[in-house]
C-alpha cells in the first residue's frame, strides 16, 4: 500500500485491485477473522452443522461438516464482499473512506446490515422452508452480532487496502 498527500491530507491508496475484486477477498478476509470467532467462542454448532445443512449437506452436532460450512461461508463472504464494494462505489462513502479506520466504519455499518437482514431473517426462514429446526424470526443473537460486525470491519479495511485508488 502506498500513500499521496493530496492538499495536506495523507490519502491511503490500494495495491490496485479492481473494486469488486478487492471487494470479495476483503469480503474473504472478513469471513475468516468471523469463522474463527463462531469456532472459537460461538458454542452453537454454525459453522459445522447449520451453514452447511443450509445447502443440504447432512451435518448433526456429532457428525459435523466443517469443511463445507467453511467453503459456504467464504462464498458468502466473498459475495457479500462484492456487495460492499459496490456501496464504497458510491461518491459520498469513497470520498469518505479513504482511510482504513473509515473503511472499518463503513464495513462495521454493512456488518450490522447483514446481520439484521440476513442472520436475523433470512437464515432462519431458510432453514425453516427446509423443514429444519432453527432460531425463531427474528433470531437476535449478540455473538452473531459480534461476528457480522467484525467481518464488516475486517472487510471494510481490507477493501481499502485492496482497492485501486
Amino acid at each position: 500500500m502506498s500513500t499521496e498527500t493530496e492538499a495536506g491530507t495523507e490519502l491511503e491508496t490500494g495495491s490496485g485491485f479492481a473494486p469488486w475484486q478487492a471487494g470479495a477477498l476483503g469480503g474473504i478476509v472478513g469471513a475468516i477473522g468471523f469463522g474463527l470467532f463462531m469456532m472459537f467462542v460461538v458454542p452453537d454448532p454454525v459453522l459445522d452443522v447449520a451453514i452447511p445443512t443450509l445447502y443440504g449437506v447432512e451435518a448433526t452436532p456429532d457428525d459435523p461438516a466443517l469443511v463445507a460450512g467453511w467453503v459456504a461461508h467464504l462464498a458468502h463472504g466473498a459475495i457479500l464482499g462484492t456487495g460492499f464494494a459496490l456501496v464504497m462505489q458510491v461518491d459520498a462513502n469513497d470520498e469518505f473512506a479513504f482511510t482504513n479506520s473509515r473503511a472499518g466504519l463503513v464495513g462495521l455499518l454493512y456488518g450490522i446490515v447483514m446481520w439484521g437482514l440476513l442472520a436475523m431473517f433470512i437464515m432462519p426462514v431458510w432453514l425453516y422452508t427446509m423443514g429444519l429446526a432453527g432460531p425463531g424470526v427474528p433470531n437476535i443473537s449478540e455473538l452473531s452480532l459480534i461476528g457480522h460486525s467484525l467481518y464488516g470491519v475486517l472487510l471494510g479495511i481490507g477493501f481499502n487496502v485492496l482497492a485501486a485508488r
